[in-house]
């Protein structure tokens, strides 16, 4: 009886989730093209000249992970779907990226043949620092980090530090808080 909550106490708190939309221009133009959520189909558009852009994450599997069939020190590349994200007139895909046993994250956004790579905080304190960001900003609702789609490789705390997009973000969050209170017709 003693040893359950000393066990549920002594679990690492879960960290709050990261968050991003990526946009065409600091103005907040969303991406533009045909999403493509699976790897045959930016295949297909690919040879049918159909403008497209596509996110996956690829990461190594910690020693720490439990899970089959995969194991630890596995390569895994995962697409990822996005959800939409209402802000105002505006509905850009919101990409989320939660806890895992792994290492070397890289958020890869790709459009036609020109790639922007995301390296995802590993280290706690880092982590910490860009949520800190979002939390200050948010409201009644987390709101993510925009990114402004450039060609390169960069980390995500110095993408989430881009003074840039702090105003975008701020009349994200402020748009989508809005939204949220309000009735949707699909709703």
């Amino acid at each position: 009886m003693l040893s359950t909550p000393l066990s549920i106490i002594a679990q690492p708190l879960p960290q709050p989730d990261l968050l991003f939309v990526v946009v065409e221009n600091a103005k907040g133009r969303r991406m533009q093209g045909t999403f493509a959520e699976q790897a045959p189909t930016k295949h297909l558009y690919q040879r049918g000249g159909v403008r497209h852009w596509s996110v996956s994450v690829r990461f190594t599997l910690s020693a720490a992970h439990p899970y089959g069939p995969e194991r630890p020190g596995d390569n895994v590349y995962w697409t990822r779907s996005g959800t939409p994200l209402r802000a105002g007139l505006r509905t850009h895909r919101q990409f989320t990226f939660i806890d895992c046993w792994c290492t070397d994250v890289v958020m890869e956004v790709v459009r036609g043949e020109e790639r922007m790579l995301i390296d995802l905080p590993h280290d706690p304190a880092e982590r910490w620092a860009v949520l800190r960001l979002m939390s200050e900003r948010s409201t009644a609702h987390a709101t993510p980090e925009v990114f402004v789609f450039r060609p390169g490789r960069f980390t995500y705390a110095e993408l989430a530090n881009d003074p840039a997009c702090d105003r975008l973000e701020a009349r994200l969050a402020k748009e989508h808080d809005a939204d949220e209170g309000r009735p949707h017709r699909d709703a």
